[in-house]
């Protein structure tokens, strides 16, 4: 284990994790490094996740290679939408498979070569490729190269918010609630913060997360409730507390009503998760005769759609270490703990306000002289239309039957 294993330019690495965050990883390496050979290790051939991510474009491009060849060009094109010579937007809502299908197409059009096959064992792995000394653990949350490799400690391990969140696709284009003429009176009626995002139309579908803010008796009431065993439309009266399916009810009746939504009910799948801060003791590790590095979930997460973010730029700092640093296991592992510094005091900082979001729409929601509210007619009408939708349709059922109105506070 004192060995310290001297990465060579020409040394294969092998990349454990064929998400986002190993294929960026590995896209990078082979940009930088064209002839050397560089192997993914996935464990699903198909993509098991359907959710909307927010991509900041300074998390794609900071540290990334750049040369403007056409590929590159091309690959840019795909993923903003947006030609090489029109502003880029500074955020991007994409789909997972949407992305990691961009990414996968990329990485093999490099020559990345990818091995649908599980890894249990970081020893077994060195002992397969004997003649590679940099390997990257990208597998994740529960990562087995940081429990085998690294001891699997914690610098930082902290629940921030219990979230619930619905996801769905509408048929054609949506958009948010407008923050002041509708979404602020929507969530005075509701019993915790909801924020919505919305992704990209394609193929005539536009994805939908709705995040509901809920106390942790609520979030513990549902069970188990992951984007792997979701709640769906067929059980979700057994599930959700009577106040969440409430508060489910009414969003989606005041989108459809203000905004004409025509959700699909069959793509609904509801999900909960905790908010986390999470990092990895140590980021780099020399160890059996090689070099460890971790990335993405494996070495830290954090909220508010910045895991992603903070993995994409790990992934591109360690490449360019890798290529050009002779120290690239110190200098990596200060990177990587400074990342999540600044992502830690963001992500605290984001919670502080949501906090404080929250007391104002609650005390601004019970004063008696509000102006900026939903009159108790235009609710009532709201669910009166879902009554009938709901007698007219056959399957196709919104989330639940419209329960209690909630008190009128005015």
């Amino acid at each position: 284990s004192d060995f310290m294993a001297k990465s060579r330019p020409d040394s294969p690495v092998v990349i454990v994790g064929g998400g986002t965050v190993g294929l960026w990883t590995a896209i990078q390496l082979k940009r930088r490094r064209p002839s050397s050979r560089v192997l993914v290790y996935e464990r699903y051939s198909t993509y098991r996740r359907s959710h909307v991510l927010r991509i900041d474009t300074s998390s794609l491009f900071k540290f990334a290679f750049k040369d403007g060849t056409p590929r590159e060009v091309d690959f840019v094109q795909a993923l903003t939408g947006e030609d090489h010579h029109s502003r880029r937007a500074r955020r991007l809502l994409l789909r997972t498979q949407e992305l990691e299908a961009i990414f996968k197409q990329y990485a093999q059009d490099l020559g990345v070569l990818i091995q649908y096959s599980e890894v249990k064992s970081a020893n077994a792995l060195r002992d397969q490729h004997p003649e590679c000394d940099v390997f990257v653990g990208a597998d994740g949350a529960h990562s087995v190269i940081r429990r085998q490799i690294f001891g699997d400690g914690y610098r930082i391990r902290k629940d921030l918010h219990h979230v619930v969140e619905l996801k769905y696709e509408v048929a054609g284009r949506t958009r948010p609630l407008d923050i002041l003429t509708e979404h602020y009176r929507s969530i005075k009626l509701m019993p915790s913060s909801v924020f919505e995002y919305v992704g990209r139309e394609r193929n005539s579908l536009t994805p939908v997360t709705l995040r509901f803010f809920v106390a942790k008796s609520v979030y513990d009431q549902i069970g188990d409730a992951s984007f792997k065993h979701p709640v769906t439309i067929e059980n979700y009266q057994q599930r959700l507390p009577p106040t969440l399916s409430e508060s489910i009810n009414l969003y989606l009746t005041i989108r459809k009503e203000l905004l004409g939504d025509d959700p699909m009910f069959s793509t609904m799948r509801l999900g909960k998760l905790a908010l986390s801060i999470y990092g990895s003791a140590s980021f780099s590790a020399s160890c059996h005769r090689a070099n460890w590095y971790l990335a993405g979930d494996a070495a830290m997460g954090v909220p508010f759609f910045r895991s992603l973010n903070a993995g994409l730029l790990c992934g591109s700092r360690l490449a360019q270490l890798l290529s050009n640093s002779p120290d690239a296991l110190r200098e990596y592992n200060t990177y990587a703990s400074r990342r999540l510094f600044i992502e830690q005091a963001r992500a605290r900082g984001k919670s502080a306000g949501i906090h404080l979001h929250a007391a104002f729409v609650r005390a601004s929601s019970l004063v008696p002289w509000q102006v900026n509210k939903w009159r108790r007619k235009e609710i009532e009408h709201y669910m009166q239309q879902l009554y009938e939708d709901e007698a007219s349709a056959d399957s196709d059922a919104p989330a639940g039957a419209a329960a209690d109105l909630p008190p009128d506070r005015s």
